[in-house]
């Protein structure tokens, strides 16, 4: 008896082992490039959640070089939104469009490489600065003064967050999207930080913190699923 409900338990949990198995590695490739020139991002329609909806027929428009600010409680879902642009996740339904075209329709290298994300907490390699980014030009953007031997272990919260958005301007992206990004910073850095993004990049900030929403053309809060715009 014993012998056969080990088996039973072991028949239960390698079916679910298959199952996690045979999931695709991540979302199914589609086959446009992004469209040349400055790109503009659309959420028509949007809805995505975890059973229920977490927001739910999300529409918004930011035009080509603006920026955009979102804010809303912890959980509202604002982390979960951006995601949808570089495809992180997809939505439930509705469509994310970059350059007027639906995300899914286009190569998952090339919107990776045209959109940015920088978190509250990214992750680095081991190692030094240099090896994790490799140009002194662009820590000194973001008011990086560190040599650029420093072992990222050594550095703080603060200083992995400036580290993250280097490495995000180092790709040259298109759409920036910056979730928290600057949490960690006192106000005179924060500030540099946000002097050091190019102009003509499309940017969605999303923070609670009143700094940085004021260079945002507009903002929106994200509550009880809906996006209202406050600005």
């Amino acid at each position: 008896s014993r012998a056969n409900y080990l088996y039973q338990e072991a028949a239960a949990a390698s079916a679910r082992v298959l199952e996690i198995l045979e999931e695709p590695p991540g979302p199914p490739d589609g086959s446009q490039d992004v469209p040349a020139g400055p790109l503009d991002l659309e959420f028509d329609a949007v809805s995505f959640g975890y059973g229920s909806d977490l927001f739910h027929r999300i529409t918004l428009r930011i035009p080509a070089g603006t920026r955009v600010g979102i804010v809303g409680r912890t959980g509202a879902g604002k982390s979960t939104l951006a995601s949808l642009i570089p495809r992180l996740r997809d939505a439930r339904s509705g469509a994310v469009r970059v350059g007027g075209v639906d995300v899914r329709e286009l190569r998952l290298a090339g919107l990776r490489k045209a959109v940015a994300l920088v978190g509250q907490q990214d992750a680095f390699f081991g190692g030094t600065i240099r090896e994790n980014l490799d140009s002194t030009g662009i820590l000194a953007r973001v008011a990086l003064d560190l040599p650029a031997d420093t072992p990222v272990r050594q550095l703080s919260e603060g200083e992995r967050q400036r580290l993250s958005l280097a490495r995000a301007l180092l790709r040259e992206p298109r759409v920036l999207v910056l979730d928290e990004a600057t949490s960690a910073l006192d106000a005179e850095t924060e500030s540099r930080v946000l002097d050091a993004i190019p102009d003509g990049i499309t940017a969605v900030v999303i923070t609670h913190r009143e700094r940085p929403l004021e260079r945002c053309e507009e903002v929106y809060r994200l509550e009880e699923g809906r996006l209202v715009k406050t600005r």
